[in-house]
């Protein structure tokens, strides 16, 4: 619906304003949250910016990409920072 999209658009507003959000217990980014939940939608359009720092880990040391065993992620994380 128009309403689903204009929600849409207003997140990836807000994501691609602020990727570097960071979750203060854990420590997790945006990014991470997006690898954990397998959101690929999410993951695309946080990859397509150029401010993304794919080498900040969690409190547990993890980039994004060590928190996943999705090859379909790993490929989206992979090919875009290269």
């Amino acid at each position: 619906t128009e309403v689903e999209k204009h929600c849409q658009q207003l997140v990836s507003e807000v994501l691609l304003k602020h990727p570097e959000n960071v979750d203060e217990e854990t420590e997790e980014t945006t990014l991470h949250v997006a690898v954990i939940k397998e959101n690929t939608e999410i993951i695309n359009l946080l990859v397509s910016n150029a401010y993304i720092d794919f080498k900040v880990t969690d409190k547990k040391g993890k980039r994004p990409i060590d928190i996943t065993n999705n090859d379909t992620i790993k490929s989206l994380l992979t090919k875009n920072h290269q």
